[in-house]
């Protein structure tokens, strides 16, 4: 994700885009492969590795434990991924059916951290570029929350402003708090981490996964592998 921002925001050139630059070295050191690196610099220009424009897919569905999911994909064939997708969901045990009257719709923006710049800082400038929310995280990366339709003018003017770098701009859905499903067993979460591992492996590209759930009677370690995967 972090890669596509980086090329959607400040272009495909590494040559000329030294946050992307700094981004395909750590990939690299990570074991990252160099197709991979290269689709996810043409996805954030919208394209194919093959020079095809790219069009968004959202996928809906419940699986199994009355657990709602969306999948957000971007794909050069909306059809063949929207069978892909729905294939997924049926393997899994759920049924493609609406779903996003459960979530909210927003715009996320995390910024690097700062030394000096918290939520408490950033708050008249967040104010001013009409964000919904702000949040510091514990490694001091702040994020804030805005209507999916200003979420790159709300992050452009908060980075200007406060000389921030942005690490993801991006739009989620985000669950209802009162639509969540609780997990009750580590049995429940490797079966939603299966359906995870099993989009991932899909031709098509997975942009986002968010899913209604809550961490229940779920150990913390597994809750948070769990969240890690998802985009909500």
């Amino acid at each position: 994700a972090e890669l596509s921002t980086a090329s959607k925001l400040f272009g495909p050139d590494p040559a000329h885009n030294p946050r992307l630059a700094d981004l395909i070295t750590k990939v690299k050191r990570e074991g990252f492969a160099k197709a991979s690196i290269e689709a996810a610099i043409a996805r954030g220009q919208g394209r194919s590795l093959t020079g095809q424009s790219l069009e968004n897919v959202t996928v809906e569905g419940i699986l199994p434990n009355n657990v709602a999911v969306i999948v957000e994909c971007e794909t050069d064939s909306k059809l063949r991924t929207l069978q892909e997708i729905r294939s997924v969901i049926k393997v899994s045990g759920g049924n493609s059916t609406p779903t996003s009257f459960l979530f909210t719709k927003k715009g996320r923006v995390v910024f690097d951290a700062k030394e000096g710049v918290g939520a408490e800082e950033a708050l008249d400038a967040a104010l001013e570029a009409g964000v919904m929310d702000v949040e510091e995280e514990e490694d001091g990366r702040l994020v804030v929350f805005t209507e999916p339709a200003e979420v790159k003018a709300a992050g452009d003017s908060i980075a200007k402003q406060l000389g921030l770098h942005i690490a993801t701009s991006e739009i989620i859905w985000e669950p209802n708090e009162e639509t969540k499903v609780g997990l009750q067993d580590e049995s429940a979460a490797r079966e939603l981490n299966t359906f995870v591992d099993l989009l991932q492996e899909r031709e098509s590209t997975v942009n986002a996964i968010a899913m209604n759930v809550a961490q229940g009677a779920l150990a913390e370690d597994p809750w948070k592998d769990l969240q890690s995967r998802l985009s909500s």
